[in-house]
Order: C-alpha cells, then structure tokens, then sequence
C-alpha cells in the first residue's frame, strides 16, 4: 500500500516540472492541457476497478499522479493569469474546493457501503470520479487567461535596458530640475510632458526586465511552503499516535482530533476567501503564521507541563481547531503573493512552488518519523514548532524581497503624480502668457 503513494508522488513531481512547460508554451490552449489533463484522471478510475496486476495498478496510479501535478500547477497558474492582483480570494475558494475533495469523498465512499459491498462501492467511488472528470469538456467552451508577458510591451526605439542614465534622467525629471520658472511659455510645458513619457517607457523596461529580486521572491515563498506543507501533513498524519499513544485519547477520539484539523482546515479556507477582499496577503500571511505559531506553542506547553488528563484533552480539541483554522489560506496566500505585487506570474514560477510544496510532504513527515524513532512521540510540537519557525524567519526575508518589487509601481504612482500636476501648470503658463501679451 506505502508503494501506491510513493509512485502517485513521484508522478506529482514529474506532473509538476513538466507543468512548468506545458502551460508557459503557446502552440496549444492552456485550456486543453488542463482538460487533458483532467480526461488522463477520468479515463484511469474508470479502468482501475477491473485491474488485477499490482504493476498495473503502479503504473495507474503513477498516471494519477502526473496528471494531478499537471492540474494543481495548472489551477494555480490559470487562476493568477486571470484575476492577477484580484486573486486572492478566488485562490481562497479554489484550496476550499481541494479541502472539500479530501474531506468529503471519504464520507461518500463510507456512505455508498451502506447500500454495497466494500469492493462496490470502492469501484462506484472511482467511477464516480469519471463522471465528475467528464466535467472538464467545459474547458473548451471558455477562453484561456493570457499571462502579463514583457513582450507585449512595445520596446521604446533605440532603447537600451541597462542605460542606468535612463533612470537618472527619469529622477531628474520627476523632480523637475530641467525646468526654467521664468519660462512661461507652453512649448516647454508641452516637451517636458513629452521627455516624461518617453523616459517612463524606457524606464518601465528596465524594471520590468530586472528579475532578480522577483526570483528570490519565488524561491522564498517557495521555501515557505517546503516548511508550512511539510507541517500541516506532519500534524495531520502524527496528531492521532501522539494523543493515543501517550493515553490522551482512544482510537475514536484520536481519528476525531484527524477530522477536525481536516475539517477547520477547510473552512477556514472558506473564511479567508470572504475576507480577503479587506484584507491584504502579507497581514493575512502573517495572521497564518503567528497564530499556527502560539497555537503549536501552548498545545506543547500544556501537554508536557502538566498530568491533568481533561484539561489536555480540552487544549488537544481547541488548539487542533485553531491551528487549522490559521493554516488553512497559508498555502493559496504564499502562492497568490506574486499575482497579488502585480509579477510575472509563469507556470514554472508556480511549477517551482509547488514542487518545493511536494518535497515538504514527502520529507519532513519522513525526517519526523525517524526522530521519533530517536527521541519518542513526545518530540512531536517541538518538529511542527521548529517548522513554524523557520516559515516565520523566512517570512520576515519575504517583506523587504517584496518592497524591491514595488519599484515599477511607486514610479508609476510618482508619474502620475507629475502628470497630474502638469495640467496645473499649463493651466498657470497660459495665464503668464496672458500676462506677457497684456
């Protein structure tokens, strides 16, 4: 069984880097590759149930898993490129609709064994997904969201991008240096305007081609998701062994402490997408972050400072349902963080994200279990701590990475700004003019 999930993620990985190509290349319709993508899923489940070799299965799953990576880049990707800086809450409801997926269809398939027998209904649950799946013919019938691709933007003449004497004649410009009071005459008003808006283009090339500090960005947020990934399944795996076996819980109320981080996981995501039109990404993240933070904290204060047996059950429940609910929009606000600074947003750069996110699912819940073969279950809070610590640094790294980001938008704000203030001084240099004829 351990083999199924091994070879579905190794066909992630692979679904992932490939993904990284297939939607950044433009012979073929984004759309297409993710319908695609979706059909490869419909068409295994549907033959699953009559497979009888073990390598077959293997290899089904390792399909399963490829067009899974293909899909989770895909609908990250397509969904930037559509709203871009307006993502947010729509990357919310997408992560809610993946929760309502792993959190619902193990009740579905419980539900169908009233009616059937197991080996049934596990087949009407796969052929449940076929159906489903058929769904992405829908696909066809809606326009594919373009990426923001520097080639779009026309190339001012004789422009060159690394000409630093292009952003020092722009900053000479805004602050108006070239300009003589005395001067009252409009033809100067009307070349100053004119200079402004040609540097502007030079300019806005050069940031826009300056990449470094947007490719840091991606690496760090990234990064963030080896760790926060890595956790969340560390906790969702490891909370039941760690009530049951230290005689916190039985097998009953340990799957329940498992169902309801799965479960506020989820909703939270529903709850972020509601308020995440008020509320910007970073202090979002940051909420995320601290308040999983405190609440990994004191469940690991209580439960190895004290004996009381009620009182630890009762921080096992309400820190279980805390800390899923401030994990929960971690994963859609770190990836929706380039689309919401207005960044090129590639399927490689969500490519990266998410094969940085699937590492920390295969590694960490691995590393975790050999220190418990070490140390005991009792290191349990301080392996998620210790992770939510290295997301916390990393997301203080993440901030000023951010700010040099923004470059392109506060020189536009300043333009602006100017443009606006040049209206007011036609408006003075034509009643000078007036002066000067009078």
């Amino acid at each position: 069984m351990g083999s199924l999930f091994t070879v579905r993620g190794t066909g992630y990985l692979l679904g992932s880097i490939i993904g990284s190509k297939a939607y950044d290349q433009k012979r073929i319709s984004t759309h297409v590759v993710l319908m695609i993508s979706v059909f490869i899923i419909g068409l295994i489940c549907f033959i699953i149930p009559f497979i009888t070799s073990l390598w077959m299965i293997l290899g089904s799953f390792l399909f399963i898993g490829f067009a899974a990576g293909l899909i989770d880049v895909g609908g990250n990707t397509l969904l930037m490129w559509a709203w871009k800086d307006k993502v947010s809450g729509y990357m919310q409801l997408l992560h809610f609709f993946f929760g309502i997926g792993a959190f619902g269809f193990p009740f579905y398939l419980a539900l169908l064994q009233f009616f059937f027998s197991e080996s049934m209904s596990v087949s009407i649950g796969y052929w449940s997904v076929t159906v489903m799946c058929l769904s992405g013919i829908l696909l066809m019938f809606v326009k594919s969201p373009k990426p923001d691709n520097e080639d779009d933007i026309e190339k001012p003449d004789n422009l060159n991008s690394n000409d630093e004497d292009d952003v020092i004649n722009m900053n000479n410009l805004i602050e108006g240096d070239h300009l003589d009071e005395e001067d009252g005459r409009k033809e100067i008003v009307n070349d100053y305007k004119s200079e402004i808006s040609n540097n502007l283009k030079k300019v806005l090339y050069y940031f826009i081609n300056l990449n470094t500090s947007q490719n840091w960005m991606i690496i760090v947020c990234s990064i963030i998701l080896f760790f926060y990934v890595g956790a969340e399944v560390n906790y969702g795996a490891y909370i039941y062994y760690y009530a049951k076996d230290n005689g916190w819980a039985d097998s009953q109320e340990a799957d329940m402490l498992t169902s309801l981080f799965w479960m506020f996981l989820t909703l939270g995501r529903l709850i972020a997408a509601g308020i995440s039109s008020k509320v910007s990404v970073t202090i979002m993240l940051f909420t995320n972050i601290v308040g999983s933070l405190i609440s990994m904290i004191i469940l690991g204060i209580a439960t190895l400072s004290t004996d009381i047996r009620i009182l630890i059950k009762i921080l096992l429940y309400s820190m279980t349902c805390t800390l899923g609910l401030f994990m929960s929009s971690l994963y859609p606000s770190v990836v929706s963080i380039p689309a919401n600074l207005n960044l090129k947003v590639t399927g490689q750069s969500t490519s990266i994200m998410v094969i940085f996110a699937s590492f920390g699912e295969l590694l960490i819940p691995l590393i975790v279990a050999l220190i418990f073969d070490e140390i005991g279950i009792l290191s349990f809070p301080f392996t998620m701590i210790f992770c939510l610590v290295a997301v916390v640094l990393l997301y203080f790294l993440l901030i000023p990475l951010s700010r040099l980001s923004l470059k392109e938008w506060f020189l536009l704000r300043k333009v602006e700004y100017i443009e606006e203030d040049d209206e007011e001084t036609e408006e003075r240099n034509e009643i000078d003019l007036d002066g000067i004829r009078d």
